[in-house]
Protein backbone atom coordinates (compact mmCIF):
# COMPACT_ATOMS: atom_id res chain seq x y z
CA UNK A 1 0.00 0.00 0.00
CA UNK A 2 2.81 2.39 0.98
CA UNK A 3 4.70 1.53 -2.22
CA UNK A 4 1.63 2.25 -4.37
CA UNK A 5 1.05 5.60 -2.65
CA UNK A 6 4.69 6.51 -3.21
CA UNK A 7 4.41 5.65 -6.90
CA UNK A 8 1.25 7.74 -7.27
CA UNK A 9 2.83 10.69 -5.45
CA UNK A 10 5.93 10.47 -7.65
CA UNK A 11 3.86 10.36 -10.83
CA UNK A 12 1.76 13.33 -9.77
CA UNK A 13 4.88 15.34 -8.95
CA UNK A 14 6.53 14.52 -12.29
CA UNK A 15 3.29 15.18 -14.16
CA UNK A 16 3.02 18.57 -12.52
CA UNK A 17 6.56 19.41 -13.62
CA UNK A 18 6.27 18.04 -17.15
CA UNK A 19 2.69 19.06 -17.89
CA UNK A 20 1.95 22.23 -15.91
CA UNK A 21 -1.40 24.04 -16.21
CA UNK A 22 -2.67 22.55 -19.42
CA UNK A 23 -0.82 19.28 -19.72
CA UNK A 24 2.10 20.15 -22.02
CA UNK A 25 5.79 19.36 -21.62
CA UNK A 26 6.98 22.72 -22.91
CA UNK A 27 6.74 26.40 -22.08
CA UNK A 28 3.76 28.47 -23.18
CA UNK A 29 6.02 31.45 -23.84
CA UNK A 30 7.13 32.47 -27.31
CA UNK A 31 10.42 31.14 -28.67
CA UNK A 32 10.84 28.66 -25.78
CA UNK A 33 9.02 25.64 -27.18
CA UNK A 34 12.14 23.54 -27.85
CA UNK A 35 11.79 19.76 -27.96
CA UNK A 36 12.72 17.95 -24.76
CA UNK A 37 13.44 14.29 -24.20
CA UNK A 38 11.32 12.64 -21.53
CA UNK A 39 13.54 10.89 -18.98
CA UNK A 40 11.48 8.03 -17.57
CA UNK A 41 12.66 6.14 -14.44
CA UNK A 42 13.08 2.37 -14.44
CA UNK A 43 10.82 0.38 -12.13
CA UNK A 44 11.33 -3.10 -10.71
CA UNK A 45 8.17 -4.63 -12.18
CA UNK A 46 6.24 -4.38 -15.43
CA UNK A 47 3.11 -3.45 -13.48
CA UNK A 48 4.77 -0.44 -11.84
CA UNK A 49 6.38 0.68 -15.11
CA UNK A 50 3.02 0.42 -16.87
CA UNK A 51 1.15 2.22 -14.10
CA UNK A 52 3.67 5.07 -14.29
CA UNK A 53 3.14 5.37 -18.06
CA UNK A 54 -0.65 5.31 -17.67
CA UNK A 55 -0.55 7.98 -14.96
CA UNK A 56 1.55 10.31 -17.12
CA UNK A 57 -0.67 9.58 -20.11
CA UNK A 58 -3.82 10.39 -18.16
CA UNK A 59 -2.28 13.59 -16.79
CA UNK A 60 -2.20 15.09 -20.29
CA UNK A 61 -5.11 17.14 -21.55
CA UNK A 62 -5.27 16.38 -25.32
CA UNK A 63 -4.42 19.56 -27.19
CA UNK A 64 -6.39 20.81 -30.18
CA UNK A 65 -3.19 22.42 -31.46
CA UNK A 66 -1.52 20.00 -33.91
CA UNK A 67 2.06 20.80 -32.93
CA UNK A 68 1.35 20.49 -29.23
CA UNK A 69 -0.61 17.30 -29.74
CA UNK A 70 2.31 15.77 -31.64
CA UNK A 71 4.55 16.58 -28.68
CA UNK A 72 2.09 14.90 -26.34
CA UNK A 73 1.94 11.79 -28.52
CA UNK A 74 5.73 11.66 -28.68
CA UNK A 75 5.84 11.61 -24.88
CA UNK A 76 3.16 8.92 -24.74
CA UNK A 77 5.32 6.79 -27.02
CA UNK A 78 8.38 7.39 -24.83
CA UNK A 79 6.50 6.44 -21.63
CA UNK A 80 5.07 3.18 -22.91
CA UNK A 81 8.26 2.25 -24.79
CA UNK A 82 9.96 1.88 -21.40
CA UNK A 83 7.53 -0.91 -20.54
CA UNK A 84 8.24 -2.74 -23.79
CA UNK A 85 12.00 -2.23 -23.58
CA UNK A 86 12.41 -3.14 -19.90
CA UNK A 87 9.94 -6.05 -19.77
CA UNK A 88 9.83 -7.69 -23.24
CA UNK A 89 8.72 -11.06 -21.85
CA UNK A 90 5.82 -9.74 -19.77
CA UNK A 91 2.48 -11.00 -21.10
CA UNK A 92 0.11 -8.76 -19.13
CA UNK A 93 1.25 -5.14 -19.37
CA UNK A 94 3.77 -5.13 -22.23
CA UNK A 95 1.23 -6.20 -24.91
CA UNK A 96 -1.13 -3.35 -23.94
CA UNK A 97 1.75 -0.86 -23.82
CA UNK A 98 2.82 -1.98 -27.30
CA UNK A 99 -0.68 -1.49 -28.73
CA UNK A 100 -0.92 1.94 -27.07
CA UNK A 101 2.32 2.95 -28.81
CA UNK A 102 0.88 1.77 -32.14
CA UNK A 103 -2.27 3.84 -31.52
CA UNK A 104 -0.11 6.91 -30.88
CA UNK A 105 1.67 6.38 -34.20
CA UNK A 106 -1.72 6.04 -35.90
CA UNK A 107 -2.83 9.38 -34.44
CA UNK A 108 0.44 10.90 -35.64
CA UNK A 109 -0.54 9.87 -39.15
CA UNK A 110 2.13 7.16 -39.42
CA UNK A 111 -0.41 4.60 -40.62
CA UNK A 112 2.07 2.18 -42.17
CA UNK A 113 4.10 1.89 -38.96
CA UNK A 114 0.95 1.62 -36.85
CA UNK A 115 -0.51 -1.09 -39.09
CA UNK A 116 2.74 -3.06 -38.93
CA UNK A 117 2.71 -2.87 -35.14
CA UNK A 118 -0.94 -3.94 -34.89
CA UNK A 119 -0.21 -6.97 -37.06
CA UNK A 120 2.91 -7.85 -35.06
CA UNK A 121 0.97 -7.58 -31.79
CA UNK A 122 -1.75 -9.88 -33.14
CA UNK A 123 0.79 -12.48 -34.19
CA UNK A 124 2.86 -12.27 -31.01
CA UNK A 125 -0.06 -12.28 -28.55
CA UNK A 126 -2.66 -14.17 -30.58
CA UNK A 127 -3.98 -15.91 -27.45
CA UNK A 128 -4.81 -12.58 -25.80
CA UNK A 129 -8.42 -11.73 -26.68
CA UNK A 130 -8.11 -8.14 -25.50
CA UNK A 131 -5.04 -7.42 -27.60
CA UNK A 132 -6.56 -9.12 -30.65
CA UNK A 133 -9.89 -7.31 -30.37
CA UNK A 134 -8.29 -3.93 -29.69
CA UNK A 135 -5.91 -4.25 -32.65
CA UNK A 136 -8.71 -5.32 -34.98
CA UNK A 137 -10.83 -2.38 -33.82
CA UNK A 138 -7.93 0.04 -34.33
CA UNK A 139 -7.31 -1.33 -37.83
CA UNK A 140 -11.00 -0.99 -38.64
CA UNK A 141 -10.91 2.60 -37.39
CA UNK A 142 -7.99 3.31 -39.72
CA UNK A 143 -9.95 1.85 -42.63
CA UNK A 144 -12.92 4.06 -41.74
CA UNK A 145 -10.67 7.12 -41.94
CA UNK A 146 -9.63 6.00 -45.43
CA UNK A 147 -13.30 5.51 -46.36
CA UNK A 148 -12.67 1.79 -46.93
CA UNK A 149 -15.93 0.93 -45.22
CA UNK A 150 -16.45 -2.48 -46.85
CA UNK A 151 -13.21 -3.71 -45.30
CA UNK A 152 -13.81 -2.09 -41.93
CA UNK A 153 -17.30 -3.63 -41.80
CA UNK A 154 -15.73 -7.07 -42.21
CA UNK A 155 -13.45 -6.41 -39.26
CA UNK A 156 -16.25 -5.11 -37.05
CA UNK A 157 -18.31 -8.19 -37.89
CA UNK A 158 -15.41 -10.51 -37.11
CA UNK A 159 -14.89 -8.79 -33.75
CA UNK A 160 -18.59 -9.28 -32.93
CA UNK A 161 -18.57 -12.95 -33.90
CA UNK A 162 -15.15 -13.95 -32.61
CA UNK A 163 -15.24 -12.27 -29.19
CA UNK A 164 -18.94 -12.20 -28.28
CA UNK A 165 -18.42 -14.74 -25.51
CA UNK A 166 -15.01 -13.60 -24.29
CA UNK A 167 -14.63 -13.10 -20.54
CA UNK A 168 -11.41 -11.11 -20.92
CA UNK A 169 -11.74 -7.68 -19.21
CA UNK A 170 -12.31 -4.88 -21.71
CA UNK A 171 -13.29 -7.11 -24.61
CA UNK A 172 -17.06 -6.72 -24.13
CA UNK A 173 -16.68 -2.95 -24.46
CA UNK A 174 -14.77 -3.34 -27.74
CA UNK A 175 -17.43 -5.73 -29.05
CA UNK A 176 -20.16 -3.20 -28.15
CA UNK A 177 -18.28 -0.41 -29.93
CA UNK A 178 -17.74 -2.60 -32.99
CA UNK A 179 -21.44 -3.44 -33.05
CA UNK A 180 -22.39 0.25 -32.83
CA UNK A 181 -20.23 1.02 -35.87
CA UNK A 182 -21.23 -2.07 -37.82
CA UNK A 183 -24.93 -1.20 -37.83
CA UNK A 184 -24.43 2.19 -39.46
CA UNK A 185 -24.88 2.59 -43.22
CA UNK A 186 -21.96 4.31 -44.97
CA UNK A 187 -21.10 5.38 -48.50
CA UNK A 188 -17.66 4.75 -49.93
CA UNK A 189 -15.96 5.60 -53.23
CA UNK A 190 -16.28 2.90 -55.88
CA UNK A 191 -12.93 1.20 -56.42
CA UNK A 192 -11.72 -1.48 -58.79
CA UNK A 193 -12.21 -4.91 -57.27
CA UNK A 194 -9.04 -6.41 -55.81
CA UNK A 195 -8.21 -8.77 -53.00
CA UNK A 196 -7.87 -6.97 -49.69
CA UNK A 197 -4.40 -7.29 -48.08
CA UNK A 198 -6.18 -7.42 -44.72
CA UNK A 199 -8.17 -10.46 -45.85
CA UNK A 200 -4.94 -12.22 -46.81
CA UNK A 201 -3.41 -11.33 -43.45
CA UNK A 202 -6.33 -12.72 -41.45
CA UNK A 203 -6.42 -15.87 -43.59
CA UNK A 204 -2.74 -16.48 -42.71
CA UNK A 205 -3.43 -15.69 -39.06
CA UNK A 206 -6.26 -18.24 -38.93
CA UNK A 207 -4.08 -20.88 -40.60
CA UNK A 208 -1.48 -20.49 -37.85
CA UNK A 209 -4.07 -21.44 -35.26
CA UNK A 210 -4.96 -24.71 -36.98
Amino acid sequence: MTRSLTLVATVLFVANVLFPSGGYAFSWRKNTTEQRKLVVPDFRTAKEQYQYAVALHNSMIPSVDKTRRRQQLDRIIQCYSKVVENFPDDTVHTPVAYVTIAEAYAELGQDTKADMMFREAMQRWSANDYVMARCMFDMATSLDKQKRFSESQQLYKEIMERFKGSQKPGVADIVARAQARYYVAKEEPIRKAKKSPLKSFFERLKSLGK
